[in-house]
């Protein structure tokens, strides 16, 4: 028995009427999952059936993402209040969760929908004390430097061994580029953002006497004699620096669950993107330089 839970139809959403549909499929999902009224036999397929009970998920969260966000949490939330008392469903939908809104290469990634479904999860009497632990850190990490908030300080030092502080950086904006030498992913990001043409004319622009825009590429692992064999395939004009303390990883200051990763702050290091596609901060600093 297969169920295809595409969702089409018009208005914001969608003909099924919206908040009913959503409402309605999160108790199939939740309760009779498969179509089962008992309860008993729906958990026995759940445990029997993983892959497809994943594959509903993925039809219902593939219709959220596509509406407005305040819509999509509140099914969310809703959803979860459905299975606070079901520890298995609440484990299954955990875990598809992580997967598909919390995981970098994930299509469907959306830490804003994890953090709702973290928030009220916590707050259910299935968990057990690691569970509860775990998700706890994870939420914790998650809610670090999130957008609009002041980025967390820390120290860098660049080749010639001086020191500063994130701080001490005196830019309209800064891109702050985590990544590694021995990550093929990074060497790639390294290009585009050294051959990207918008980087490069903010590079050379300054406003009010200071610099338009600063990358700071850093390493905050612990083999320094690697970073330094790759120095000369780095950007001359950029900050290229390590963490020699590495408080920023034992101490998990950022979220760096994958590398390459990307913030773009502003002169007062607020958060302007968190953990963004190269594609997205480029957008971002063309609309401002258009408006210059």
């Amino acid at each position: 028995m297969s169920w295809d839970l595409s969702i089409s139809g018009n208005g914001d959403k969608g003909r099924w009427g919206g908040w009913a549909f959503v409402g309605l499929l999160s108790v199939v999902l939740c309760w009779l999952v498969i179509g089962r009224q008992d309860r008993k036999d729906g958990r026995e397929i759940i445990s029997n059936t993983p892959s497809w009970t994943e594959g509903t998920f993925v039809n219902y969260i593939s219709f959220l993402v596509q509406k407005d966000p305040s819509f999509a949490k509140e099914s969310l939330d809703e959803m979860i209040v459905n299975v606070a008392t079901d520890s298995l469903m609440l484990y299954n939908i955990l875990t598809w969760s992580e997967k598909y809104f919390f995981n970098p290469n994930s299509p469907f990634r959306n830490e804003d929908f994890f953090e709702v479904l973290l928030q009220r999860a916590l707050t259910t009497p299935v968990l057990d004390t690691l569970q509860r632990e775990r998700y706890r850190k994870l939420l914790l990490l998650m809610q670090k430097n999130s957008i609009g908030e002041y980025a967390t300080d820390f120290d860098f030092t660049l080749n010639n061994n001086k020191r500063f502080s994130l701080y001490n950086i005196e830019a309209e904006f800064l891109i702050l580029f985590f990544g590694n030498p021995a990550c093929p992913a990074c060497k790639e990001m390294t290009d585009r953002i050294a051959r990207s043409e918008i980087i490069l004319n903010l590079l050379e622009r300054k406003i009010n006497g200071k610099p338009l825009l600063k990358v700071l590429h850093l390493y905050t692992d612990s083999n320094i004699a690697l970073w330094y064999e790759h120095m000369a395939h780095f950007p001359s004009k950029w900050l290229n620096a390590h963490d020699k303390t590495r408080y920023i990883k034992t101490r998990e200051l950022y979220d760096l669950k994958a590398l390459p990763t990307l913030y773009l702050l502003d002169k007062n290091k607020k958060v302007l993107l968190k953990d963004v596609p190269f594609d997205v901060l480029e957008a971002y600093l063309l609309q401002f330089l258009n408006f210059q």
